[in-house]
C-alpha cells in the first residue's frame, strides 16, 4: 500500500464507521462538555460517535501508529486538525506533488 493509500484507508474508515456526534456538539464546548467520549478516542473507538475533535485524534494516531512518511504526517497534523473534513483529492494531490 503506498503512502496515499494507507492515509486514504484511514480517512475511509473514520468516515464510514464512526458517526458524527451532532447532540453533543450542538451543546458548543463549555466546561460541562469536556466530559463526554466524543471528544476523544474512545468516542471513536468504542462508541463509533464522535465529533471532529474526536475524530482528528484518532486520524492523527492512526497515522502515527503506521509511521507513516514526513509527508503523510504532516497531512495528519496540518490538514485535519485544521478543519473536520477534507476532499480524498486534497490528500493524493498533496502528497503526489509534496506540498504537505
Amino acid at each position: 500500500m503506498t503512502d496515499v493509500e494507507k492515509v486514504a484507508a484511514i480517512y475511509d474508515w473514520i468516515v464510514n464507521e464512526v458517526d458524527y456526534d451532532y447532540a453533543v456538539a450542538s451543546l458548543g464546548t463549555g466546561s460541562g462538555t469536556s466530559g463526554y467520549n466524543a471528544f476523544y478516542l474512545e468516542g471513536v473507538f468504542d462508541d463509533k460517535r464522535a465529533v471532529c475533535d474526536g475524530k482528528s485524534k484518532a486520524f492523527a494516531l492512526l497515522c502515527g501508529m503506521e509511521h507513516q512518511s514526513n509527508q503523510s504526517q504532516r497531512l495528519c497534523e496540518q490538514k485535519y486538525r485544521r478543519r473536520a473534513r477534507f476532499r480524498k483529492s486534497e490528500i493524493r494531490t498533496c502528497l503526489e506533488q509534496g506540498a504537505c
